[in-house]
């Protein structure tokens, strides 16, 4: 088998194997006996070790590395100006005139995005930034978050049709970011094994297969992020192993109902059918999931419901799942971000509602212009999102740096369970 590589990614076939004309090389790994799924396990680059920026902004990136420029050029470290930088010059610098003025320019420069810093963390109605107020630098410069100490790692499952490549946008940011990053395809997906049997594909053997790569890869902190069918093995994770999952969030997933099949539907035909109208299939999915003034093109669309009919009709049919009603969701301990496109036609806002109500330590964010793949119609937004409910409450004291009064920060800390309704980002 050959694949090849198109504007939204690599194109799948039966069997798997890499372009023999490529260089790419495919972690593909038996989770189970018989069971070989393609997992996308990506490491951040080295990182310097310096203190990383609190919450991503693009006029922090700019103005971190506008900084970082001239803190290099001059040779200067220091414990109040180091931000986001490390010297590659030894601090003994002969200081001229020229010198100070660019030293001076860079401490403006980073006292501006301290107080950038400030103005994001502080607690607001409608923001899901963290919800403690730093009211000077030098306490801002002695806190940092414990989701990025390099034990966090963030799972990404999508959802039937798809593959991890769907994630492509947030696998960039989350690994630019400095966290582990691993995204399988479900069998029959993407570049996993298409196996024949029927029985391959319930929801019990997905859930296990997920489950297993769960098992292997996770580290002391863990965040998943599911899409649509996705979102069910993130609930299934978050509930089985709680200990391990510190944040979840859930695309696109709909209500605390349970999965069945109904009797009598286009997915009981037979797969042969099937295959002969996957092109009518695949169009009204891709009408139907994707916002009708979305740029992207109809090959790109398509590739996001791409997966041989007889697996389509298997993974259709195999998803039973009686426990996930109302009850399963509200037992859920970990904070879970839901995110909503508004003009989503296959999912209703009132599902999400519903499982907003559900889970107690749950937030809804709802974004106009997306439909059902707003991960890739508006990923900006939804990296935005994700990185600062996941920074959020996390904020802790650097070891050996003096701790402020908890006094003037009481009122704060007293608000626990639900923290927001759902707010719509235009």
């Amino acid at each position: 088998m050959t694949t090849r590589s198109s504007s939204f990614g690599p194109q799948r076939s039966h069997r798997v194997a890499p372009d023999p004309s490529s260089n790419e090389t495919l972690n593909i790994i038996e989770v189970r006996k018989g069971r070989w799924l393609h997992v996308q396990h990506i490491l951040p680059e080295q990182r310097k070790q310096t203190k990383r920026q609190f919450v991503a902004a693009p006029e922090l990136e700019e103005l971190g590395e506008t900084a970082e420029e001239c803190r290099e050029h001059d040779g200067i470290r220091g414990p109040e100006n180091d931000v986001n930088c490390l010297a590659s010059k030894p601090c003994n610098v002969d200081f001229n005139a020229s010198t100070r003025q660019q030293t001076t320019a860079t401490t403006r420069q980073i006292s501006l995005r301290d107080r950038n810093l400030e103005k994001l963390a502080r607690d607001s109605d409608g923001s899901i930034l963290s919800n403690q107020s730093y009211p000077d630098s030098a306490s801002q410069s002695s806190l940092h978050s414990i989701m990025e100490d390099g034990n966090t790692a963030f799972f990404f499952i999508h959802g039937v049709g798809g593959c991890s490549d769907l994630w492509r946008h947030q696998i960039m940011y989350f690994v630019s970011q400095g966290y582990e990053v691993i995204a399988p395809d479900l069998l029959g997906h993407g570049f996993s094994r298409a196996p024949h049997q029927s029985k391959a594909y319930s929801f019990g053997e997905h859930a296990d297969d997920i489950m297993t790569v769960f098992d292997r890869y996770c580290k002391k902190r863990n965040v998943l992020v599911g899409h649509s069918y996705g979102a069910c093995f993130c609930a299934k994770i978050a509930r089985e192993r709680a200990r391990k999952v510190a944040k979840v969030v859930l695309i696109s997933g709909g209500g605390p109902v349970p999965l069945q099949p109904e009797p009598c539907q286009l997915f009981c035909l037979p797969s042969c059918v099937l295959a002969c109208i996957k092109p009518i299939i695949t169009s009204c999915f891709v009408s139907q999931a994707f916002h009708k003034d979305s740029k992207h093109s109809k090959e790109e669309k398509n590739h996001s419901f791409d997966v041989p009919a007889y697996v389509l009709r298997a993974t259709m049919q195999g998803q039973n799942w009686h426990e996930g009603n109302e009850e399963y969701h509200a037992s859920l301990r970990a904070s879970v971000l839901l995110i909503y496109g508004m003009q989503d036609d296959l999912v209703l806002l009132d599902d999400e509602i519903w499982m907003n109500e559900t889970i107690y330590a749950s937030q809804l964010e709802t974004l106009e212009n997306a439909s059902h793949m707003v991960m890739i119609e508006q990923p900006d937004k939804v990296n935005q999102l994700i990185h600062s409910f996941v920074l959020k409450d996390t904020m802790v004291h650097r070891r050996g740096a003096p701790k402020r009064s908890m006094s003037c920060r009481s009122t704060k800390l007293g608000s626990h369970g639900k923290t927001m309704p759902h707010v719509t980002i235009t």
